[in-house]
């Protein structure tokens, strides 16, 4: 019986090195921890650190959030008060980290101005692809291919640097992926 049960373990030992189960996404950042301890923001746009659905405004609606917490420029904290406006600016850039996967994969919300409300992938401090919001509060999934960068140390940065009409950036749930 003993050798039928090494026997056994064996086989199901082999068959699994031989189909190794499909790589597995990485959650980079979910904000989760109701807080931006890495990261570093600068400006007032990011004040306060991660928000909820119940700390903005009922007028964004349904922010579409993955989870409890997300970033949301639309509204910053000082001094324990809270303000919702577009006129806050400010970046909020990820610690660096090395590209494993070829995707990139997050939900972005808010104005969908090129280069001023936008998610950045970063190399050498330098945008090498950016996403704009699409004008709307509720977040849509985005993507970045990055296959052509594994191996290299990148940063995700949120841009806010417009004010009035759809003025914020929102950010959630980014993800490594084998899968675009």
């Amino acid at each position: 019986r003993t050798r039928d049960y090494v026997a056994a373990a064996l086989e199901v030992r082999n068959a699994a090195a031989a189909n190794p189960p499909d790589s597995a996404d990485i959650v980079f950042e979910d904000f989760e921890s109701g807080n931006f301890d890495r990261w570093t923001a600068t400006g007032n746009a990011f004040t306060g650190g991660p928000r909820t659905q119940s700390t903005v405004g009922s007028y964004q609606g349904d922010i579409g959030a993955q989870g409890r917490f997300f970033v949301n420029s639309h509204n910053t904290t000082k001094k324990g008060k809270e303000t919702r406006s577009d006129r806050f600016t400010g970046t909020l850039t990820s610690p660096e980290f090395t590209i494993t996967k070829p995707f990139i994969r997050f939900l972005i919300g808010g104005g969908g101005h090129q280069g001023k409300t936008c998610i950045n992938l970063l190399i050498n401090g330098k945008a090498v692809s950016s996403q704009a919001g699409p004008n709307h509060n509720r977040m849509r999934p985005a993507q970045f291919s990055v296959g052509k960068y594994i191996g290299k140390q990148a940063q995700i940065q949120a841009v806010d640097e417009m004010r009035g009409g759809w003025g914020n950036v929102g950010l959630d749930h980014i993800v490594f992926s084998d899968d675009g």
